[in-house]
């Protein structure tokens, strides 16, 4: 084979080629005609070179060859396509496209546009994800919850605006849910719920109870999580206050949103006011503001203990008041009835006439134990008692340690209380003033076998040796009406 290599001028003036072109056409009534292809004729030209070029007879267009395919030398707005929409929320979605062919010009612009009508363009909403050609992401919004939406990829181009093919999608509205009464109130919890009775069109992710001492409480606020999903629900508020007032909505959550139920209020148990709000001795009570006078509350001295809640009786006015009883014997004269140890629950104050016969009573009658007087955290002791024998009264309080320490353990005894003590209102006894005895180590009668007296003259004692009803006396037996009562704080 012989190559020729030169510079080829082809026209009819005889001109020479122009120096920088390999071959130069000149003509004034003739034209350059390439080769005429359709698309299939072109697609089947072998290894095509960088620059190749052809008229394309299907598109009647010449076109070029890149490594990246054939592209068109008549310029179009662009071709591109629309991708899914996913990520549906009620605020936005994403989507985005892919830039086909750029038209044979530079794409200055492309994302997507979006509108609640059919066929959204640039005069809507829109994105603008970059620039050329290939694929892209979108994200749109701000949107509207429980909307229908159009959305249309685009690509612009010297020659104007493309757009891709239409999708539509609809966001989701929050969930509906409604608020169930409050129930099993107590001082620290209580029980709600709700019901998600719709999703909204999109799974309901979260759902619960939101609440605040203040209205309109929402998640931003204390929560109980109740799960997910539609459907009826229970929560358990805890860690409440005693006798407050809460505000309570239910609330349920999805792609598009919180909702809330109707707000709920109601207000906690005061301490000692019932079983689920029990105090742990009447000091609490009334140290905490929450005392509605004298009478009957509930204790549960050992919290989350085995014990169950009782109630007690709490004397809320003598010295400062906050007294819990712990031994309460109304005896009736000339009876012996036996004592009554209490190991899980306190006597409750139910006469309060000297002479009333209580020891029948299913509540009335008994005294502190040992081991529940050890749950009980007291430093002073009050003893008050009465006898028709003669008209002096007991009433006395003490913080010597060895009393209390006695009273919990059944070890040791009282010595020392003649110098140790507080006469209280209407106080008129010999003792404890004129003590010179004790009775030590009795266990469970710590507080009921002569744990103080004067010796032959001047007794405390219950049911004492056996049958022996003493109050600043010595009758030695049970002759006498007889009131003795123990109450600590």
């Amino acid at each position: 084979m012989n190559l020729i290599q030169a510079q080829v001028g082809i026209n009819q003036t005889g001109n020479p080629p122009h120096p920088a072109a390999m071959l130069d056409v000149e003509s004034n009534s003739k034209g350059f005609l390439p080769p005429r292809l359709n698309t299939g004729q072109r697609d089947s030209i072998q290894n095509p070179a960088f620059g190749l070029m052809v008229f394309n007879t299907d598109v009647n267009c010449m076109q070029y060859y890149r490594p990246s395919g054939w592209y068109s030398m008549c310029p179009k707005p662009p071709l591109v396509l629309t991708s899914l929409v996913s990520g549906v929320t009620g605020t936005q979605a994403q989507s985005g496209g892919t830039v086909t062919d750029d038209g044979g010009t530079l794409v200055t612009a492309r994302g997507v546009c979006w509108d609640t009508t059919a066929s959204p363009t640039l005069s809507d909403s829109f994105t603008v994800d970059g620039v050329g050609m290939g694929g892209f992401s979108s994200t749109l919004g701000p949107l509207q919850n429980g909307s229908n939406y159009f959305v249309r990829a685009y690509a612009t181009n010297s020659e104007g605006t493309g757009y891709g093919n239409e999708l539509s999608f609809t966001t989701p509205n929050p969930p509906t849910v409604g608020t169930d009464s409050a129930t099993n109130i107590g001082g620290n919890s209580a029980v709600s719920g709700g019901n998600v009775s719709q999703d909204g069109g999109a799974p309901v992710l979260a759902r619960g109870i939101c609440y605040s001492t203040s209205a309109n409480p929402t998640t931003l606020n204390s929560t109980v999580l109740s799960g997910s999903g539609t459907g009826q629900y229970t929560s358990t508020l805890q860690n409440l206050q005693n006798n407050t007032t809460y505000y309570i909505r239910a609330y349920a959550s999805n792609t598009a949103g919180t909702s809330y139920g109707s707000e709920i209020t109601f207000t906690t148990k005061k301490l000692g006011e019932a079983s689920n709000s029990p105090a742990l001795n009447c000091q609490q009570i009334i140290s905490q503001g929450q005392s509605v006078g004298t009478g009957i509350y509930w204790l549960d001295p050992d919290t989350t203990g085995p014990m169950l809640p009782f109630q007690c009786y709490c004397d809320m006015t003598t010295d400062g008041g906050g007294w819990t009883l712990v031994l309460n014997y109304f005896h009736s004269a000339g009876s012996n009835p036996s004592l009554l140890v209490l190991s899980n629950r306190l006597p409750i104050q139910n006469a309060t006439s000297l002479g009333s016969n209580e020891s029948t009573h299913p509540t009335a009658w008994g005294h502190v134990s040992n081991s529940l007087a050890n749950l009980l955290s007291f430093s002073s002791v009050r003893f008050y008692g009465r006898t028709s024998g003669h008209g002096r009264i007991v009433h006395f309080k003490t913080t010597l340690n060895s009393v209390g320490s006695y009273m919990k353990s059944g070890n040791g005894s009282f010595t020392g209380l003649n110098a140790s003590f507080t006469p209280l209102s209407g106080h008129t006894a010999n003792i404890p003033a004129q003590n010179d005895a004790y009775f030590n180590d009795q266990g469970n009668l710590a507080a009921t076998e002569f744990p103080f007296y004067r010796s032959g003259q001047n007794h405390w004692g219950i049911q004492g040796q056996g049958n022996r009803w003493e109050v600043d006396d010595f009758p030695s037996g049970p002759g006498n009406h007889t009131i003795h009562q123990v109450w600590i704080k």
